[in-house]
């Protein structure tokens, strides 16, 4: 009796694809990618605007230091995270746009 698990990994092996199917692989892989970064941006962008309404908010009310402060760490959180989302962004267009020129 043959074993047959092992050969079947090996058709499964990336490597063994012709290169074109691996390239769309990578294509669609690097796509994907930039799709869900791409949204993760958007939902950081709508809790960044979110927090500075709150904060004008704030100027209205007496005795909010603390809160205040608590919206200026989220914050700096949130931009930080989306500078990292941008920088991905473009990691991937570029990629992207290198595969398919």
């Amino acid at each position: 009796m043959v074993n047959t698990s092992n050969s079947f990994n090996e058709e499964l092996n990336v490597n063994n694809f012709p290169n074109q199917t691996r390239n769309k692989m990578a294509y669609r892989a690097v796509k994907r990618k930039l799709l869900k970064a791409k949204i993760s941006l958007s939902q950081t962008l709508q809790k960044i605007l979110e927090i500075n309404k709150n904060r004008k908010k704030l100027t209205y009310i007496k005795n909010t230091h603390q809160k205040q402060e608590t919206l200026n760490e989220e914050l700096k959180v949130l931009n930080k995270t989306a500078e990292f989302q941008n920088k991905l962004i473009q990691k991937y267009e570029k990629l992207l746009s290198g595969k398919r020129a």
